[in-house]
């Protein structure tokens, strides 16, 4: 379904230093996978959404969707091809025109689309009734209404074209946990009812873990580690995969509390604009070797279906 290879992104800063926001970035989704796209707050994953649906153009790589690069098509190709492949952005809020009515907002869309007038109103009206809202939405302003209802509205206005791919950009993260449950469930049914192809980024591992089918594990541009979900939940091999899966609340009262401290990551993210030679996590990491400074791991297949950029296991 989806194909990324080698894709980068760096920001020229007015000072003339650059930031590496995604930096030789590679991995595929099939169809009906979702795939979680998981690490701190900077890593690059947001920007990865949007380099994939060509928001943002990257400066090399190739995206691949159903077997057709999207990253050399004009402006007039693109936009027959971006039916298929939608968004879902982080901040609700944001994400409507304050000036326009919700039913005017999604009437747009669907007008966007081709559909006429009687086929718009069909098609939002089974959508408000899939995401468990009323038609009585269509009249309400978007300052009327919680971020619960904005973030439903977000998701039924992504999947009025029928995409199979679909990117949901930590659509949680501004909402009660209550909330989030009810969207994570709302997100699974209509990824099953439509075969969607699902990218969830998040900075929750807990999330991610029991939602997507496999994660890949963000830092600092690159990707650490990539598995099957069930791997990495039982069997996490870099540091700071290990350290996300340590900072996540559990209720867990016999866990190891000296196993949780030792792979607890301390200290901040290094500064973006200063380039590592080595491996990005090496500064932070307890268990670097003394190459972890000098040379930049590969990411390599260490088992099958599990992927790892760590210098500890390049040498196994």
């Amino acid at each position: 379904m989806l194909e990324i290879k080698d894709l980068k992104r760096h920001f020229t800063l007015s000072n003339g230093r650059r930031i590496r926001a995604v930096d030789g970035v590679s991995f595929q989704v099939q169809k009906n996978e979702i795939l979680g796209i998981v690490g701190e707050s900077g890593c690059g994953k947001s920007t990865l959404g949007r380099l994939i649906l060509r928001l943002i153009e990257p400066d090399e790589g190739q995206v691949f969707f159903g077997g057709e690069e999207i990253t050399s098509l004009n402006r007039a190709a693109l936009r027959s091809r971006r039916r298929t492949m939608q968004m879902v952005f982080q901040n609700p809020f944001s994400s409507f025109n304050p000036k326009i009515r919700i039913g005017g907002a999604l009437m747009e869309v669907c007008r966007y689309y081709g559909m006429s007038v009687p086929e718009a109103k069909e098609k939002i009206n089974c959508l408000l009734s899939d995401v468990g809202l009323s038609s009585d939405m269509l009249n309400r302003w978007p300052r009327e209404l919680s971020g619960g209802q904005l973030q439903r509205l977000a998701i039924a206005r992504a999947v009025i074209a029928e995409p199979s791919m679909l990117i949901a950009d930590e659509p949680l993260s501004a909402l009660d946990v209550s909330v989030q449950a009810q969207l994570l469930n709302l997100l699974d049914d209509l990824r099953a009812a439509r075969s969607m192809a699902m990218i969830f980024i998040s900075h929750d591992m807990t999330v991610v873990e029991y939602f997507c089918d496999s994660i890949a594990v963000m830092y600092l541009g690159k990707i650490m580690e990539l598995a099957s979900s069930s791997e990495l939940s039982h069997n996490a091999l870099h540091p700071y995969t290990r350290s996300l899966k340590a900072s996540a609340p559990s209720l867990d009262v016999f866990k190891d509390s000296a196993e949780e401290k030792a792979s607890s990551v301390y200290g901040e993210t290094p500064n973006l604009q200063v380039l590592i030679k080595g491996c990005p996590f090496a500064p932070r990491c307890s268990h670097a070797l003394p190459q972890c400074a000098e040379t930049l791991p590969r990411l390599i297949e260490f088992l099958r279906g599990h992927w790892v950029r760590c210098h500890r296991f390049s040498v196994c």
